[in-house]
């Protein structure tokens, strides 16, 4: 839990890894996805970077413009009523109608995709206890998700062969990408994989981290005027500054889980060696290391203007 100790370890990531601990559900569920692999694994790099092609620098202003209008508009509407629910009427329909917009992938229903990535999400990150039902479950939710992303992938291809030009996003542009020389070893399985992995961690982690983050938020009204105000005055830089010290206060996650294969020793910045065992699993505990004052000098501030490298 110390600061230094965990940046060396995730630095690290040859010898603490992660396949171990989230590939086999992960391939399980929808098959193989880069993020449940390792950088030595040669499929990697391969599906990784050609996913990496169909973004471009300028879709961070597209998102935030799409959130921001999607937002106001329910937020507006919330008005008459003088209450929000923020996670159900707010969050996860902006989040849904992005999953359309940005990646490509419209839902059935919103009711439908929100149960599918719930499903998937928990049985990934939360079945600790590998409760089969739970997994059956994502694994229902992954097979139904396949077909439905199979069809849009289908309908896409004949657009194209109709002559038709195919709106602009991450769906369209692999496909666009497909077409391409020597491209043809990403096919509609690699495609469906690749889409429906980016999309399961979207909905649950980005409604719970904003809900903490107002949950924090609230409970400190001088420092809520300041995070409005920054708001208001739509100041990024800022405002990720107000979002991150509330999450470090308030995490989404105590930390991440890596997996030593082989002995390792680990030292941070310190002169004490500690020595981790072969086939030993690794809780880096982010939150601890958040609240080390060797890196977050007076840790119990609430201090929205650090330069501290965060690790929500």
């Amino acid at each position: 839990n110390k600061n230094d100790l965990l940046t060396e370890l995730l630095s690290r990531d040859e010898d603490f890894t992660v396949e171990e601990i989230n590939a086999k559900k992960m391939a399980n569920q929808k098959g193989a996805f880069f993020l449940g692999m390792d950088r030595m694994n040669p499929q990697f790099d391969r599906e990784r970077n050609f996913v990496r092609r169909a973004t471009k620098r300028d879709d961070l202003d597209l998102i935030r413009n799409f959130v921001r209008t999607s937002a106001d508009e329910i937020t507006q509407e919330a008005q008459q009523y003088g209450r929000l629910d923020v996670a159900n009427d707010l969050c996860f329909p902006v989040l849904v109608r992005l999953l359309d917009f940005y990646f490509g992938v419209p839902a059935p229903s919103e009711a439908k995709m929100r149960a599918w990535l719930r499903a998937l999400f928990y049985d990934l990150f939360l079945n600790f206890t590998n409760n089969e039902a739970k997994h059956q479950k994502a694994v229902d939710a992954s097979l139904a998700r396949k077909e439905w992303i199979l069809d849009l992938i289908k309908d896409r291809k004949q657009e194209l062969k109709d002559g038709k030009t195919l709106d602009d996003n991450i769906l369209n542009r692999l496909i666009l990408l497909q077409q391409e020389p020597g491209n043809k070893w990403f096919d509609d399985d690699a495609l469906q994989r690749n889409i429906g992995g980016l999309l399961t961690g979207i909905l649950e982690t980005t409604n719970k981290a904003t809900i903490l983050v107002l949950d924090e938020l609230f409970n400190r009204p001088n420092v809520l005027t300041g995070a409005i105000e920054t708001a208001q005055n739509r100041d990024m830089k800022k405002m990720y500054g107000y979002v991150s010290e509330a999450l470090r206060f308030n995490p989404a996650q105590p930390g991440v889980i890596r997996y030593s294969e082989t002995e390792q020793t680990i030292k941070g910045k310190g002169d004490k060696v500690y020595r981790i065992p072969a086939r030993t699993t690794v809780f880096a505990l982010t939150a601890a290391a958040m609240f080390d004052p060797a890196a977050f000098p007076e840790p119990k501030t609430f201090n929205p203007e650090r330069d501290s490298v965060y690790m929500n």
